[in-house]
């Protein structure tokens, strides 16, 4: 039986129904449900006592302090904001002043700008308060940052009804339990991390917690046999087969969630023959994380196909070719200082960035962002598109591409790659290969792609080396 709809109380209601079970692991240390709920009705007295304001900023490395935290402050009627403990500060206090924050835990080299108070986290060990009330299902439960991927982040709002359907949802379509365990190898301050914590406490299921993402521990751990689950972007998912050679994950594992940017078909084949049970995901911080899927032998197969709707979602193209969701996940608005429902909502429609349609047999295609659309010689380019196609060249890992000015073809296509081959190679291959506009004009092969927190291209960061593409050129 599924837990109440409100994950405040879920902890409470997992420890009475398991309360030996694991609940988190981290490095080999476990913990029962019971014995996290003491802890976090611990925490939220302690919260409650230090009088932080209604909205906690939050910059940790440990996941586990992280995740306890986000789950500790609505006990004490408080809605946490975890940040990425690298974002520049400047960027930080702008999220928090936006969302109305007055608090924020993080170590003393972090201190916030005027206005915003730095609590320490030893501080969580001093006296506690009187007991708080726990949220409601309907209220503030926790804001979180958009990647930034496409530009400025921006703080956005989910309730507890969010966060219990999306949990719900993916119960509905995929079985979860106490026998399971969940790999969280993915940054917590970001929702494709996090929902982790939420889906598994909903189902009496354990967390595995690693702080960030080694190659050869993850595979080690995959590899005692006890992994049931695992959520990845794609850049990780490669490292994971380069690392495991001709091995094979154990049968125990049975889903990788991949999903936080475009999944190559080449790298999907790949991890297929290797016998990995591959999940694509498609989500957003909005839509609190994945609203779509596509899993088993086909999944990954066809670039920007993501599978259909989970249940609860409501999906729609706009004019522009935006699409549109809505549902009980998607959110209640985007961070305000007041906090008020609605912003960046129609009658509860969310509209994205991302341009896709969905066919008569009910599938969701995406094939790009309406803030990337380049025109190369009088043609509609999606950079995605290509840099999918670039990942097919023998070789080539992982690619971006951008554009400059041309008089010629209009955007003029650059790519970036990460890859064996030199430039000319790659650019025989596409040559062989690709229609004109479709084809980087421009290659350079590079160390290392920017990217964010997690793990998705930087486009803002690929805009700055297109500038200096464009000073090169002068």
């Amino acid at each position: 039986m599924p837990l109440d709809p409100n994950p405040c109380d879920w902890a409470a209601q997992a420890a009475e129904r398991w309360p030996r079970a694991p609940a988190w692991i981290l490095d080999g240390r476990v913990q029962s449900f019971c014995g996290l709920d003491r802890e976090l009705e611990r925490v939220s007295s302690v919260l409650a006592a230090l009088d932080p304001g209604p909205v906690l900023g939050l910059e940790l490395e440990c996941p586990l302090s992280m995740a306890l935290l986000c789950l500790a402050a609505p006990r004490a009627g408080l809605v946490p904001y975890p940040l990425n403990p690298r974002m520049l500060c400047a960027e930080r206090d702008r999220l928090l002043r936006q969302a109305g924050a007055r608090s924020l835990i993080a170590p003393a080299e972090r201190e916030p700008g005027p206005g915003l108070r730095r609590l320490d986290t030893a501080q969580l060990d001093g006296p506690r308060g009187a007991p708080g009330s726990c949220a409601a299902a309907g209220s503030l439960q926790l804001i979180l940052a958009t990647s930034g991927s496409g530009g400025c982040p921006r703080g956005v709002m989910l309730s507890g009804a969010n966060l219990a359907a999306a949990a719900r949802a993916f119960r509905q379509r995929w079985p979860l339990g106490p026998r399971d365990r969940w790999l969280a190898c993915l940054p917590l301050f970001h929702i494709g991390g996090l929902a982790i914590t939420y889906r598994c406490l909903a189902a009496g299921a354990a967390v595995e917690f690693h702080q960030g993402f080694d190659a050869a521990r993850i595979w080690a751990a995959i590899g005692r046999g006890r992994i049931s689950h695992i959520s990845l972007v794609p850049a990780m998912l490669a490292a994971l087969l380069d690392q495991a050679g001709a091995a094979r994950p154990p049968a125990r594992l049975r889903m990788a969630l991949v999903g936080g940017a475009a999944l190559a078909p080449t790298l999907a084949e790949r991890a297929k023959v290797a016998g990995w049970p591959l999940c694509v995901g498609y989500g957003m911080t909005e839509s609190t994380a994945m609203c779509a899927a596509h899993c088993g032998p086909a999944a990954g197969a066809e670039a920007g196909l993501v599978g259909r709707l989970l249940p609860g979602f409501e999906a729609e193209t706009g004019a522009d070719g935006r699409l549109r969701l809505r549902g009980p996940a998607v959110t209640v608005g985007y961070a305000n200082p007041e906090r008020r429902p609605g912003q960046g909502l129609e009658a509860g429609w969310l509209t994205s960035a991302d341009l896709g349609r969905i066919d008569g047999e009910g599938w969701l295609r995406v094939s790009g962002r309406a803030d990337e659309v380049l025109v190369s010689g009088g043609e509609l380019v999606h950079p995605a598109q290509v840099e999918v196609l670039l990942a097919a060249c023998p070789g080539v890992r992982a690619a971006a591409v951008g554009a400059v000015p041309d008089p010629r073809w209009g955007d003029l296509l650059v790519a970036w790659y990460r890859g064996d081959p030199e430039p000319g190679e790659v650019d025989a291959w596409c040559r062989e290969r690709l229609p004109g506009y479709l084809r980087p004009r421009r290659l350079r092969r590079v160390s290392v792609l920017p990217l964010t927190g997690s793990g998705k291209l930087d486009r803002a960061r690929l805009r700055e080396l297109m500038a200096a593409e464009v000073v090169d050129d002068g």
